[in-house]
């Protein structure tokens, strides 16, 4: 493909002179940085100045987007249209004693125009190619990538890009809601040498009382309710509490919500009762004879209670390693049977009597919350 673009001082007199011209450029105003349709390094250019045959020559867009020509010296060329290039030439010609330069630009090869994709795509680290005039899309570019993975998160999809003086900026682009059709979702256009990144979720952590306790990837797009977590952990164990599986879900500014679910419920039918889970959710399965201590303590999970043997909070974590180095001491949470109440153990004892150190029982689950300070 020849793209020839003339500037628009000539068009009038090429027009009254019957001479056949194609004008291909952006519209008055539109910026042509990085786009396909403009010049990029590595493109060549055939440059003609009417009357001036020993002006007229080929030129190679270097990498650091020059060219040089006679009576021009350099000149920046890339991130123009053919036409606006054209342009500045006729400009710097008439400065060098050219009068009325009429110069005519054409892309004879174009060079690379690409753009990279990275991260949770079957085919990551790939690199792609926009074809003038065509463009890409950042769900084009994924699908060419063999489309996301599982883990992938949806919402959070960045298009890395260099900007105004090579600052490099980070623009969101949320897929799940181009998918779902969500009213007002724009797919973006790629620019050449953007970097598509499709980030990881988070994982989703289930502990406690079920087959296979650990660590299970949730993606954005295919978000999982609590029956379907637990049976990719292998399902509840006999001895799980099913009433009061546990939930916790970090928020902003460190904040922690709980939510309980009674899988007795949700087997029985009560499907209103599941609870969707979300990347970066913890959930917890007690033991009815069991306690458990989460969080910022050194020896985090279960601990078995002995028959006619009494336990309290700070005894509990304790038991666990005690707390670590981050642990906001003042804000742990107790929950009890869906019920959360916030214990300060900075001072649980006072003259060797306990004064703010509660008894725990069978499923209570302690969590231990992270502070900066």
């Amino acid at each position: 493909m020849i793209t020839v673009s003339i500037p628009s001082a000539w068009l009038g007199k090429l027009l009254r002179g019957a001479i056949g011209v194609v004008m291909v450029g952006l519209a008055p105003g539109l910026q042509a940085r990085h786009l396909a349709s403009a010049i990029c390094p590595g493109d060549t250019l055939a440059i003609a100045v009417f009357e001036h045959p020993d002006l007229s020559l080929n030129a190679r867009v270097q990498e650091d987007g020059r060219i040089r020509l006679p009576l021009c010296n350099w000149i920046d060329a890339a991130g123009k249209t053919p036409g606006g290039l054209a342009e500045d030439l006729s400009i710097a010609y008439s400065k060098a004693n050219i009068e009325q330069a009429f110069v005519t630009v054409q892309i004879t090869a174009y060079g690379p125009r690409t753009v990279y994709v990275i991260g949770e795509v079957l085919e990551g680290g790939k690199s792609l190619e926009i074809l003038p005039p065509g463009k890409l899309t950042v769900t084009q570019a994924v699908s060419s990538a063999g489309g996301f993975t599982d883990s992938a998160d949806l919402r959070r999809v960045l298009v890395r890009r260099e900007g105004d003086g090579g600052a490099l900026e980070d623009i969101t682009v949320d897929v799940l809601a181009l998918i779902s059709g969500t009213k007002g979702a724009t797919d973006l256009t790629l620019e050449v040498g953007d970097t598509v990144i499709i980030p990881r979720s988070q994982p989703v952590y289930v502990v406690g009382e079920v087959t296979t306790p650990g660590m299970y990837q949730v993606g954005r797009h295919s978000a999982l309710r609590c029956s379907e977590i637990l049976g990719k952990a292998g399902g509840l164990a006999e001895t799980a509490d099913r009433a009061q599986v546990q939930v916790f879900r970090h928020g902003s500014e460190a904040q922690t919500t709980l939510l309980t679910v009674d899988m007795d419920a949700v087997y029985s039918g009560k499907f209103g009762a599941d609870e969707a889970i979300l990347p970066g959710d913890m959930v917890v399965v007690a033991r009815r004879h069991k306690v458990y201590v989460f969080g910022e303590v050194r020896k985090p999970g279960a601990l078995e209670l002995e028959p006619g043997v009494a336990l309290t909070a700070f005894q509990a974590i304790t038991l666990s390693g005690g707390f670590t180095d981050y642990a906001a001491k003042s804000t742990i949470l107790l929950v009890r049977q869906g019920t959360i109440t916030t214990l300060d153990l900075r001072k649980p004892y006072q003259e060797g009597k306990a004064v703010n150190d509660p008894g725990i029982q069978a499923g209570d689950v302690l969590f231990v919350q992270s502070t900066v300070w």
